[in-house]
């Protein structure tokens, strides 16, 4: 009826972005992934991907930094072109029209992963 409250809140952009850094965004992806929202699975595990690069010193993560902003900044590194796929791979998922299909999420999961290789850096 009237007056009953929704039971999630939607936190704003920003107010997500600060909470990144002390979020578990392995567990947010895998329950995003379990409810079936593949796009938002993904996000977090880009998000994530972006947390563990800063904390490693490999870019520099800032709230209001846009994905090109980290492609510059990563520009002359030898794993460039793999953040550049990644980076598209979301961006195509994230901001695309189309659902994302099982074996998309789990190419895109790879790619993260063959990423993590790469830098020799354990998400």
């Amino acid at each position: 009826g009237p007056g009953r409250k929704p039971l999630v809140v939607r936190k704003t952009e920003t107010e997500a972005t600060e909470d990144i850094l002390s979020a578990d965004l392995v567990k947010a992806a895998d329950d995003a992934a379990v409810k079936g929202d593949l796009r938002l699975a993904i996000r977090f595990r880009y998000i994530h991907l972006l947390k563990i690069f800063s904390q490693q010193g490999l870019l520099e993560y800032r709230k209001d930094a846009t994905n090109i902003d980290y492609l510059k900044q990563l520009y002359d590194r030898p794993y460039y072109k793999d953040f550049f796929k990644v980076t598209r791979n979301y961006e195509y998922a994230w901001y695309g029209d189309m659902p994302v299909s099982v074996q998309q999420y789990e190419f895109i999961t790879n790619t993260f992963n063959d990423l993590y290789q790469k830098v020799s850096v354990h998400p």
